[in-house]
């Protein structure tokens, strides 16, 4: 990357690693959605709700889940309360993330893809619907006076 990067290399330049080998990203919690806040935290982004990541969601859940958290917040509806109204309005969406992610890796259901979709072409553009923010629900489910 030096290489291709000259800005880069001299940035670098007299850097020492401080680990024998990279740091990576393992274990990560894909369906995990937040039952609890503590200290009175609203909890956003991937501290709330984990989609798996071939849904391309990612953004959306952090995006809805921070908008949701200042609706609350300017509501003044407490933290626990917040974050209980979102899981149950995120449950849906991402427990059938999971269950087609799963699939995903599953080799027999990449076996049987090729298939299904011959059978419902639409059957993609089902899924990513099911598994976006749903569209009542990327609306702050709190009304704010302005």
């Amino acid at each position: 990357m030096q290489q291709d990067c000259p800005h880069l290399a001299m940035r670098l330049a007299g850097a020492e690693p401080l680990l024998a080998k990279p740091i990576t990203i393992t274990h990560i919690p894909y369906g995990y959605i937040r039952r609890t806040s503590e200290d009175g935290l609203y909890c956003i982004g991937d501290q709330a709700a984990v989609i798996p990541s071939f849904t391309g969601d990612g953004i959306s859940v952090a995006l809805h889940t921070a908008r949701c958290a200042v609706a609350a917040y300017l509501a003044g509806e407490p933290a626990q309360h917040f974050q209980a109204k979102l899981r149950s309005s995120l449950l849906t969406q991402m427990r059938l993330a999971e269950f087609a992610a799963d699939g995903m890796n599953n080799s027999l259901a990449r076996a049987v893809l090729p298939f299904c979709l011959r059978v419902w072409p639409g059957v993609m553009r089902v899924t990513a619907r099911l598994t976006r923010v749903a569209h009542h629900a990327a609306e702050a489910p709190h009304a704010v006076a302005s």
